[in-house]
């Protein structure tokens, strides 16, 4: 006799990746995406008070884990837009109501020159190693001057779990970015590892298309980067 639940096991999310527009919580994040049918039992007829009991301890059992993950769902996008509220305050970002050419490009005007985006990629797994979910989001500034200048631009932002709590962290990649010479398009992660595609120009390459393009990998505890050869 066995019990299935087909997504989140306790410690080991699935992880996942969602496209979603300011606010972050929109019709595009459901429980549908994330547990299409979160759990399955069977038994033959006709069913004894034994098998009955225990699939009714599977039903509680996965509930219970889509509820601890439903949680912390939640607290993942509520500490994103802590970030962002903090980061607009900070002048680090203009408002979206700043973010216009006709504002950044005044004689005068000495606020930020980019803003946050409505797309936004978020990825979702245990990267920190502590058996609970934490976020991943990724954009490309909106640049409001309207060029083109950042065209290869990304931000990350990582929402790690901290014992009931989570924080943010937006220089843990880019740390390790510049230590190149060329740039990361982050892409997704996974249990431990933060992965995506690494970019380089060649001698004869033009701004918008570096020739040279690799696979790469991040490991969250060790830092530890891994670029294909």
């Amino acid at each position: 006799m066995s019990c299935r639940a087909q997504d989140q096991v306790q410690g080991k999310p699935r992880p996942g990746i969602f496209q979603t527009n300011s606010p972050p919580i929109n019709s595009h994040f459901s429980w549908s995406e994330i547990s299409p049918n979160p759990f399955i039992f069977s038994y033959s007829t006709p069913i004894n008070m034994r098998q009955l009991l225990f699939s009714i301890l599977c039903l509680f059992a996965v509930s219970s884990i889509q509820a601890q993950n439903g949680t912390s769902y939640t607290k993942i996008m509520a500490a994103f837009e802590q970030w962002k509220t903090s980061s607009i305050q900070k002048g680090k970002y203009a408002t979206a109501a700043n973010c216009k050419m006709e504002i950044v490009t005044k004689d005068g005007y000495k606020g930020p020159n980019t803003g946050i985006p409505q797309d936004l990629s978020i990825h979702f797994a245990d990267i920190n190693g502590d058996g609970k979910l934490d976020g991943l989001f990724t954009f490309h500034p909106q640049q409001c001057d309207g060029g083109n200048a950042m065209m290869n631009a990304q931000d990350r932002v990582l929402v790690l779990s901290k014992g009931t709590a989570y924080t943010t962290d937006a220089s843990f990649i880019s740390n390790i970015e510049q230590k190149r010479d060329g740039w990361f398009s982050v892409t997704g992660a996974l249990e431990g590892m933060i992965f995506g595609n690494y970019y380089e120009y060649g001698p004869d390459d033009g701004r918008c298309c570096p020739s040279i393009k690799k696979s790469f990998t991040i490991d969250y505890k060790t830092k530890k980067l891994e670029i294909d050869k």
